[in-house]
């Protein structure tokens, strides 16, 4: 079993029981975040209220199929707006995790805060959590450097075709 496999499996039994935090069995601590929403769509509202004016890092979780993304804001409202933005997820398609809101839909995934924190740290702290969790949804390596290491083909610049 993968690490990241135990670590979801430890979550969500962890999460039965009322109480979801994140265990690493390689540093053998806990990640317990900050704030844990269930259902992205039923909980717009206070996600967007409870984010006023703050900045940290998030993690969208998809429930079907247990993939995340990782990401990181100066403003965590007007990123989640733009998030809850139809307009915004289809001239972004070539971002999975905007492909996957379209096509899963928001209440097939749960949204968390991770850590708040000062701008100065975003980065640095969102390296932490991509090492952590692996996200599959986030596409870059590094999120201190998004296009190292990444190449497009002539046919992807061309049609900027997403995944959806």
């Amino acid at each position: 079993m993968s690490s990241s496999n135990l670590v979801y499996m430890l979550s969500t039994t962890v999460g039965l029981l009322g109480s979801e935090f994140f265990i690493n069995p390689f540093l053998l601590c806990a990640l317990i975040p900050i704030k844990i929403y269930s259902n992205a769509e039923v909980d717009k509202a206070t996600i967007l209220s409870d984010n006023k004016n703050k900045s940290g890092i998030y993690m969208f979780q998809n429930t079907i199929n247990g993939k995340r993304y990782i990401g990181s804001s100066n403003n965590l409202n007007r990123r989640f707006s733009q998030y809850f933005n139809i307009n915004h997820l289809l001239s972004h398609k070539y971002m999975a995790i905007c492909c996957a809101l379209i096509k899963h839909g928001y209440h097939n995934f749960s949204f968390t805060i991770l850590e708040y924190c000062e701008v100065s740290e975003l980065l640095t702290k969102e390296k932490y959590y991509w090492k952590f969790f692996q996200p599959e949804y986030n596409i870059a390596q590094d999120p201190t450097a998004p296009m190292s290491g990444r190449t497009h083909s002539d046919e992807t610049k061309k049609n900027n075709v997403g995944c959806c």
